[in-house]
């Protein structure tokens, strides 16, 4: 699986990040995000391998459960603004975490 942690969110892959790794901080409807806003809240995706039993923990054999643990917070907010990397970072694990569960 894909780790969607520190360093992924990152603009530009051909230089260092500077941008932080957390969400940008929502600002209100009526303005528009900008790479400069601040930056705030967590983006936490995991898949639930299935060595995770209901009785404890089995042998692993590489599987996943159907579900998947997945928050997103705002810290002060109830919302944050996500950037195109960050989509991207998102939808590839969740395709990865689909292909892993179908198998």
């Amino acid at each position: 699986m894909k780790s969607i942690g520190v360093g992924i969110y990152q603009e530009d892959d051909s230089k260092p990040c500077t941008c932080g790794n957390s969400p940008l901080r929502y600002q209100d409807s009526h303005t528009l995000p900008s790479q400069s806003d601040a930056r705030g809240g967590q983006l936490g995706f995991a898949a639930i391998p299935d060595h995770i039993t209901r009785s404890g923990r089995s042998k692993e054999s590489g599987k996943y459960w159907p579900w998947i643990r997945f928050h997103l917070s705002g810290g002060d907010k109830d919302a944050v603004i996500l950037t195109l990397k960050q989509v991207r970072a998102l939808r590839d694990a969740l395709t990865q975490w689909v292909e892993d569960v179908e198998k």
